[in-house]
């Protein structure tokens, strides 16, 4: 690969990246663990992260959870579409709109 075409990669990979996020954060709702989860912390494995992604996509409710639950939703998506180990590309902007 030369290196124009790892400069695509890249881009392709911040773009796809950058959808990802902006997917999510259009469902997504911030709720502490201790009103979602009855719990003061509560990080879900991969299997609860699709169970509750499934649910929360066939009844059309948005996904409400903290920090670490739209970090690890936003890994998990990363991880399906790049079928990878994707923790080397996840990416964190914090920010208000």
């Amino acid at each position: 690969m030369n290196y124009a075409e790892a400069n695509d990669t890249v881009s392709q990979i911040n773009a796809d990246l950058e959808s990802i996020v902006a997917w999510v954060w259009r469902r997504f709702a911030f709720q502490e663990d201790s009103k979602t989860h009855r719990s003061i912390e509560h990080w879900p494995s991969n299997d609860e992260l699709v169970a509750w992604l499934v649910q929360n996509l066939l009844c059309g409710t948005q996904l409400r959870g903290d920090c670490d639950d739209f970090a690890l939703l936003v890994q998990l998506l990363v991880r399906y579409q790049y079928g990878a180990d994707a923790g080397e590309l996840l990416k964190c902007r914090v920010g208000q709109e």
